[in-house]
């Protein structure tokens, strides 16, 4: 029995079904008829009951399963291990990114990255900091780009960026200054995210630390309901700079260096404490990095 023969088994055990198996196994009904057939034969055994509801594995095959299980998991893992002994990475990637940092930055990091490793099949999952934690902890995700305001116990973190936190607007609002003050914010109708939040918490925290206040207008944390509401005039909201759209949301708005407060938060890449970055992992992160710091000094400029 062959590994080609192995994954048709376990697809059709688990699926039952022969369409459903083949579809999963990227090849059309016949072949997988015809390798189960062929282990039959050539074993003289049977391994499935074929019924009107479906294939239904029998007891041969139920003792099989486990042993394929894991005889594909070891030539995989052996796959693996002399993949990364020869620098070449090639597996799958699923990755858990923060909301906000896929609104600008990621699209091209993305792109990037398949073009240099298209070897490599990525995944990209959305969400908050909880979301991107639970992922880790229920092992949907291999690593996440999150924020954190402080050290995670759970998590082992490495940090990647500090990005500042920037106000944005509509470029019809009038603002003179290539800077906004934290004293002058309540000049306009602020938009945050609402209290609870990570962002939002970081905010707070540090407008208490000079000793200002300030008191939002409307509390969102959709990202695009936040860009549908800067974009009228005398509206304004502070954002990180991986949020600032690239597409043409941006000819709409005007970004400004948030001082006094000047608020930064850091960008790290988390793992379980037991799970170390994968090699193909490794590429995209310091694609991320450059994108990042590049954003930064156009900021600056």
């Amino acid at each position: 029995m062959d590994q080609r023969q192995m994954k048709y088994f376990v697809a059709l055990y688990e699926e039952q079904s022969i369409t459903k198996a083949a579809r999963r196994v990227h090849v059309v009904q016949p072949a997988v008829s015809q390798q189960i057939r062929k282990i039959e034969a050539d074993y003289k055994v049977k391994l499935f009951d074929r019924t009107a509801n479906g294939v239904i594995p029998n007891a041969i095959a139920r003792r099989l399963y486990p042993l394929c299980i894991k005889a594909l998991d070891n030539t995989e893992a052996v796959n693996k291990a002399l993949r990364e002994y020869s620098g070449v990475p090639s597996e799958n990637l699923t990755v858990g990114v923060q909301s906000s940092v896929t609104q600008a930055v990621m699209g091209n990091v993305l792109l990037d990255f398949v073009s240099k490793y298209p070897e490599v099949n990525i995944k990209l999952r959305e969400g908050y900091s909880a979301n991107l934690i639970e992922w880790l902890n229920e092992g949907v995700i291999d690593f996440a780009i999150l924020s954190l305001n402080e050290v995670d116990k759970r998590l082992k973190c490495e940090p990647i960026a500090v990005e500042p936190l920037i106000v944005v607007m509509s470029k019809n609002t009038d603002h003179q200054a290539d800077s906004v003050a934290g004293a002058e914010i309540d000049r306009f109708h602020i938009v945050t995210p609402a209290r609870g939040n990570q962002l939002r918490s970081l905010i707070d925290t540090e407008f208490a630390r000079v000793g200002l206040t300030y008191r939002p207008t409307i509390e969102i944390d959709s990202m695009a309901t936040v860009f549908q509401v800067i974009g009228r005039p005398g509206w304004a909201t502070l954002m990180p700079l991986c949020a600032f759209p690239t597409d043409a949301r941006r000819q709409e708005l005007r970004s400004y260096r948030l001082v006094e407060p000047a608020i930064s938060r850091m960008l790290v890449v988390a793992t379980l404490p037991n799970k170390d970055v994968s090699l193909a992992a490794q590429p995209l992160i310091a694609l991320l990095r450059n994108a990042i710091t590049t954003a930064h000094k156009a900021l600056e400029q």
